[in-house]
């Protein structure tokens, strides 16, 4: 015969939401890939001229000229970032660029 435990545990929603976010972030740095290689401070050619892009994988935030991204949809443009670095020799600039010409325009 089996015994099944029942507890009834209360959250807050900023406790839902911390649990979430903790786990995702941990999540986020398990995973294959090693993003903090597209952290830094970048120029970049832009339709109207060179811009500087910076890119903070550990908040996560995106810097364009003037296109600023955080949270998930920073997350969605460093995923797609790091995927054109196969097609740009492992420059982060051309990747970005790439990203720009493909996403930004």
């Amino acid at each position: 015969m089996y015994y099944y435990m029942k507890k009834v545990i209360k959250l807050t929603e900023s406790d839902l939401h911390r649990i979430v976010k903790m786990s995702v972030n941990r999540i986020l740095k398990e995973s294959m890939h090693d993003f903090s290689i597209l952290d830094g401070e970048y120029e970049v050619y832009f339709e109207d001229g060179i811009k500087e892009a910076v890119i903070d994988t550990s908040e996560p935030y995106v810097s364009i000229g003037d296109y600023t991204l955080y949270d998930e949809d920073a997350m969605d443009a460093i995923n797609k970032i790091y995927g054109y670095l196969e097609t740009s020799n492992n420059d982060v600039r051309e990747a970005i660029e790439a990203y720009i010409y493909d996403e930004l325009r």
